[in-house]
């Protein structure tokens, strides 16, 4: 069970390195500058839902459980002067800030999104949000029957089992429950001027405009054997996952359509070398 305890003094630090969850969703807290006071000996947190183990290779399709590839680097929050400094996230280097104030990188589960994602934002200099990190906020705050679709997996586990069709029909439901979430975290950074790579599974492709605030690219795979030897190559514990191969072809179908019926680009992975240029190209309007 984590343990909490103050910081220097016995307080607990303000809102610019805590209470991450809320400021995604686009809420705003004001704590006094000095803090709040904890007792000495701290508290402790509890989950209010209690959680079944997850390994790698069983979880909730779309929904990565952590491990040591996938340790969450802590998102700092913008500069007192809304201006990010050439180095970020441990990048020296940083190109010019993006043209852009949100860049959307989408796609099914096993097509190299997170990667290229970590590299855009290192590249630029930026902070990055995964999607999953809203799942578990509004997985902790809510109950099934708030948000009935986000806590489907949870609540119907053997479903990630049954027909691929079925399965990636239920991952474009999911997708529609937390659009309105998503679209707060892009209002948000739009609104405030940060930018921000925004990464997951759970994201459908927004209303782009040449030169906007808001990019997008999408990937996607159609080779099953390909994204079958992806996840083998990411968690060989697992073993051979075709059925997971095949929901992420066929959820990644569906939102390709969408993408390319909304103007957003659609790239193909592979090859992975320039995969991060061609996206960055893609961002700025230019063919890759």
């Amino acid at each position: 069970m984590a343990r909490v305890g103050p910081g220097p003094g016995g307080r607990v630090p303000g809102p610019a390195g805590y209470l991450p969850c809320p400021a995604l969703l686009g809420y705003r807290f004001r704590l006094p500058a000095s803090g709040f006071r904890l007792p000495a000996s701290g508290f402790r947190l509890r989950p209010t839902v209690p959680e079944a183990p997850r390994h790698r290779g069983t979880e909730a399709p779309g929904h990565r459980a952590p491990g040591p590839a996938d340790a969450r680097t802590p998102v700092p929050g913008p500069p007192p002067d809304g201006r990010y400094p050439a180095r970020m996230n441990g990048t020296e280097g940083a190109e010019a800030a993006p043209g852009w104030r949100v860049l959307v990188v989408g796609g099914a589960s096993g097509m190299g999104k997170t990667g290229v994602a970590r590299t855009l934002a290192r590249r630029y200099g930026v902070p990055l949000v995964e999607v999953d990190d809203i799942v578990e906020a509004l997985l902790a705050v809510t109950l099934p029957e708030h948000l009935p679709e986000v806590h489907h997996w949870r609540v119907h586990p053997e479903a990630a089992h049954g027909a691929p069709a079925s399965v990636a029909a239920q991952q474009l439901a999911i997708a529609e429950a937390l659009a309105p979430a998503v679209g707060a975290v892009v209002a948000n950074h739009v609104e405030t001027g940060t930018p921000v790579v925004l990464e997951g599974d759970y994201l459908l492709p927004p209303v782009t405009a040449p030169g906007g605030p808001v990019r997008a690219v999408f990937l996607h795979e159609d080779d099953e054997e390909r994204v079958t030897a992806n996840y083998l190559d990411r968690e060989p514990e697992a073993g051979p996952q075709r059925h997971r191969a095949r929901v992420s072809v066929l959820y990644g179908r569906l939102l390709a359509a969408r993408a390319r019926a909304a103007g957003v680009p659609v790239l193909a992975p592979r090859p992975w070398g320039d995969l991060a240029d061609r996206a960055a190209v893609a961002a700025d309007g230019r063919i890759p």
